[in-house]
């Protein structure tokens, strides 16, 4: 998407000027993340209006979307926290040069970014290093086995694919790992992220079974004292006294659950949802929750004429009986050790 082209602007001299389709697709960008839609959703609708060509990707996207430049700004690459960003260059006087028309006001673009760190902050935190992320969750769609990530090294840079082990040279690679990983992630969101995290203890019952002794006990004085000649039937006030606690203790004893009184397993919700438990553990911690719960995930690849990354779907397996199986268990931290 080239911004700016080289034309007449409006004095009639040849200078840069807004691309008016790449001026349209960034505005209905725009729009979209305000109203928290996701930027796949935005590359997808983006290749079917034909304004954008079919190897645009999320972390290209989310590139254009932030870049100073659409404040009309000359930019530079800015080589520092290890992602690809642009910052702009700061003349003489201290201030960003600007040397094209903006596509967006500054009001438009800290909207804008804002918009999309809102919905960056609903995704567990990405874990720095190139280790694999989500093994044993991420299989081929042909092969069935694990995708692993594969580097590769040429005289243009460093690349890194996903790719099996069974399909001749392990598949069609593909590119950007993390975007795999960002989908599966919202794909998982979507789907479980609401789940209540609970936790299986042990309860004993033997402080259950003290009450329900201690209230027979005193239900069984009450019963007898009042009957004829017992205590409580002296005056009519001890006799009404006396009933109404009685009926308050049996009111106690019918209100205990019978199953409370044994020892049993029993599962806890500590409040959160698993979507607040991966915020705070990364993507490591919903790896692992995955891969205990036996959620899994065929990746198909799918080869794009005349466009060198293939064409990615996702499609997440999950057991029907998901809930029982995202409890945790003790036996679960003790296979995790």
């Amino acid at each position: 998407m080239e911004v700016s082209i080289c034309g007449e602007n409006d004095s009639g001299k040849f200078g840069l000027v807004i691309d008016p389709e790449a001026h349209r697709a960034l505005h209905w960008a725009r729009r979209m993340a305000l109203r928290g839609r996701s930027a796949r959703f935005m590359v997808r609708c983006l290749k079917r209006s034909g304004l954008m060509s079919q190897g645009l990707t999320v972390a290209t996207l989310h590139r254009r979307l932030r870049n100073p430049a659409l404040l009309g700004y000359r930019v530079e690459e800015d080589k520092q926290g290890g992602q690809r960003r642009s910052k702009p260059i700061l003349g003489k006087d201290g201030k960003p040069i600007k040397v094209a028309p903006p596509i967006f006001t500054e009001e438009e673009f800290e909207t804008l970014g804002a918009a999309l760190d809102k919905r960056k902050k609903n995704q567990p935190p990405r874990r720095v290093g190139g280790a694999t992320q989500f093994l044993g969750v991420l299989l081929c769609a042909d092969c069935k086995t694990n995708l692993t990530v594969q580097i590769t090294n040429n005289g243009f840079g460093t690349y890194h694919y996903l790719r099996c082990r069974n399909c001749k040279s392990g598949g069609l690679g593909a590119p950007n790992p993390n975007q795999v990983y960002e989908r599966l992630v919202e794909d998982v969101l979507k789907v479980l992220g609401d789940f209540p995290v609970q936790v299986r203890q042990y309860a004993e019952g033997a402080e259950v079974r003290r009450e329900i002794k201690r209230l027979q006990g005193a239900i069984a004085l009450y019963m007898k004292e009042l009957e004829p000649g017992g205590r409580y039937t002296k005056t009519r006030f001890t006799k009404e006294q006396a009933e109404a606690t009685l009926d308050k203790l049996i009111a106690e004893l019918e209100a205990i659950d019978p199953e409370t009184a044994k020892d049993r397993w029993v599962n806890v919700h500590d409040g959160k949802t698993f979507r607040e438990h991966w915020q705070e553990g990364g993507m490591e911690a919903m790896a692992a929750d995955l891969y205990r719960v036996g959620i899994r995930c065929e990746v198909t690849r799918t080869k794009v004429p005349k466009v060198r990354a293939p064409k990615v779907h996702l499609r997440l397996l999950i057991p029907k009986d998901v809930r029982e199986r995202l409890v945790i268990r003790e036996d679960d931290f003790a296979q995790a050790l």
